[in-house]
């Protein structure tokens, strides 16, 4: 196979085997013959696998991502380097780092991502509403988006499909399988990525009736945390002094991850849980007069390049509507 040099001229034109698919875009197709080999085709993939191993910070994690096994990735990564003649990709004890020329491919390489975007926002008629939308969501605040809307939305758009992806931490944007996400802390912000809604939920103390008329109302925070049985959110730290209450509080009597066991758990009259104001219509008893202040926030993020293709932009306004009402 025929190699290149490592200088900086020739390096730069090797890189035409991927760069090439963006010069083309620029010029009419008729003045020009495109001749895409099978070789290319490879090269393009390779350069994708690149881009995602920067985008995942490590072989390991991407090739995970990509559903992939390492070996398959290694192949890939090695057959481009070879091409070029360059090393792209250094190993050291603490794992894989791009180096200054595989950053290059990859940012190149991240365009053609541009493209795909474009590509798959096209319908068939124009404003048609169909196909998958993926939404990454943290799993502390998906119950809020559990709504009876949702079988009207899809009245209106039976060729939509909605995966929810629920994780264990806010999403991270840079997974490109993710259209929209949807996260308790401020996200990470690029130029790649739009914040589309952003509130603060309010939260109070609630109780069920039946808790309250056997063990009183606490006469204030002081009061409650002595003397009355707490449902918590494990390790919910999110929340302003929510850790400093759990110290003080006497007697934690259920405490889960989960937020439909904590609802569950409440309604059954087990204690007094933290949850958002909005429970008040679920038959629960806000404990008005002891101040929460403990707050959420709540963002909606989307690509840029994808926010306004149909099917996107349907699922974006459905959750924008459901955290203005939250």
């Amino acid at each position: 196979m025929h190699m290149i040099s490592d200088s900086p001229a020739t390096f730069q034109g090797g890189l035409f085997l991927i760069v090439g698919l963006f010069v083309l875009m620029d010029y009419p197709l008729t003045k020009r013959v495109i001749m895409i080999t099978k070789k290319d085709m490879m090269n393009i993939e390779s350069a994708l696998y690149l881009f995602a191993i920067s985008q995942h910070t490590g072989k390991r994690k991407a090739s995970s991502a990509l559903n992939i096994s390492v070996d398959t990735l290694n192949k890939y990564i090695e057959s481009l380097e070879e091409e070029l003649g360059v090393k792209l990709l250094s190993t050291s004890g603490r794992g894989s780092e791009l180096t200054t020329k595989g950053q290059v491919i990859a940012d190149n390489a991240s365009k053609i991502r541009g493209i795909l975007n474009e590509i798959y926002g096209m319908t068939p008629e124009k404003g048609e509403v169909n196909g998958e939308v993926v939404v990454a969501m943290n799993h502390s605040i998906q119950p809020l988006f559990v709504s009876k809307k949702l079988g009207e939305l899809y009245d209106h758009y039976p060729r939509l499909s909605i995966t929810a992806m629920i994780i264990e931490e806010d999403p991270n944007m840079s997974d490109l399988s993710y259209d929209i996400g949807i996260s308790l802390t401020e996200p990470k912000m690029n130029s790649d990525l739009v914040l589309i809604a952003q509130k603060e939920i309010k939260c109070g103390f609630f109780a069920s009736p039946e808790y309250l008329a056997r063990h009183g109302y606490p006469v204030d925070f002081d009061d409650m945390i002595a003397n009355y049985r707490l449902v918590c959110k494990y390790k919910s730290y999110r929340l302003q002094n929510w850790k400093t209450m759990e110290k003080k509080a006497n007697f934690i009597a259920f405490s889960s991850n989960s937020n439909f066991a904590l609802n569950d758990v409440i309604q059954e009259g087990v204690g007094i849980g933290l949850m958002p104001l909005r429970y008040k219509d679920e038959g629960l008893v806000c404990l008005d007069n002891i101040p929460a202040k403990l707050d959420l926030n709540c963002y909606l993020v989307a690509r840029k390049a994808t926010k306004d293709v149909p099917k996107i932009r349907t699922v974006l306004n459905y959750y924008k509507e459901l955290i203005s009402e939250i």
